[in-house]
């Protein structure tokens, strides 16, 4: 009995569920960082898709066309790649939009109100 379920285990290692994506997807997109100087000249350090969240937060309900939410392939591993690239459309834009929409979550409560039903996620290389 337990060899079979490792069998099953091994087997399936390498596929990622919709969910399992969503998620690797919302982690990496919170562990990219850059540098930048401040008006001192000082190096501050900064998480860019959280920054991002930030910056269009109040844009995206007010502003026309809405802007996208850009997320650069070379951020991503080439695992998380190769995954969402064998999503199909609607699967990939779900778990696009449900991952940027868990950091507006945690920078800003009521995302839901105003921003969710216009966010619109794309990727650039």
């Amino acid at each position: 009995m337990v060899r079979i379920e490792l069998d099953l285990v091994n087997k399936f290692s390498d596929f990622w569920t919709p969910n399992y994506t969503t998620e690797n997807l919302k982690q990496r997109l919170g562990t990219v960082v850059y540098q930048l100087k401040n008006d001192e000249g000082q190096t501050v350090e900064g998480r860019k898709y959280y920054d991002l969240a930030r910056y269009l937060k109040h844009r995206i309900p007010v502003y026309r066309p809405t802007p996208e939410f850009i997320i650069n392939l070379s951020d991503l591993t080439e695992k998380l790649v190769k995954e969402l690239h064998e999503l199909d459309g609607d699967t990939r834009d779900f778990v696009l939009t449900q991952a940027v929409g868990r950091i507006f979550e945690d920078i800003h409560a009521p995302y839901h109100c105003s921003i969710s039903r216009l966010l619109r996620v794309r990727l650039e290389p």
